[in-house]
């Protein structure tokens, strides 16, 4: 029996709401709707921003103030949005750029796609096929009880820290 700790880079999820204002260009319902954003890395997605304000939309919405991240692992992000009428839950509507500031939503409520993300797991590693595959720099911890024929030996644990370049 093992168990794998990862000791790596962890991404903060944004810490702001993007800023909304209406336009007359798109296939949205005129309604209210808030928006949120999450960061993407090549491992997964943060959890996402504060809701924006409430805003009306007469077709359309503009986003501004998209928050960028300070990490180079961030590869792109993505917008979630409310339905019509503020309900939710946040769907996302669009994957964009990781250095973008701006978007501009056309959206129908039945294109939107998943809804936001409940954990982060934008880190430094993932697992795949049982290879750990890592990103950066990291170190990781590995615990096991020896077992010798069909019992457990008692009390040999063995730590080790590693650390991989890729």
């Amino acid at each position: 029996m093992y168990t794998i700790t990862n000791v790596g880079y962890d991404i903060e999820n944004p810490t702001f709401a993007p800023t909304c204002a209406t336009n007359s260009v798109g296939n949205m319902d005129v309604g209210n709707y808030q928006y949120k954003i999450t960061f993407v890395t090549p491992f997964g997605e943060t959890l996402a921003s504060p809701a924006s304000v409430s805003q009306i939309s007469a077709g359309g919405m503009s986003l501004s103030n998209i928050q960028v991240s300070t990490s180079g692992e961030v590869i792109s992000k993505n917008i979630y949005r409310t339905s019509v009428g503020d309900t939710p839950p946040f769907r996302r509507v669009a994957t964009i750029n990781s250095a973008a500031t701006v978007f501009a939503d056309t959206v129908n409520d039945a294109q939107l796609g998943v809804v936001e993300p409940t954990s982060n797991i934008a880190s430094s590693s993932s697992i795949c096929r049982g290879w750990m595959n890592f990103s950066k720099t990291i170190g990781y911890s590995l615990s096991y009880i020896v077992a010798t024929g069909n019992s457990l030996d008692t009390a040999e644990q063995l730590t080790s820290q590693y650390s991989f370049c890729t």
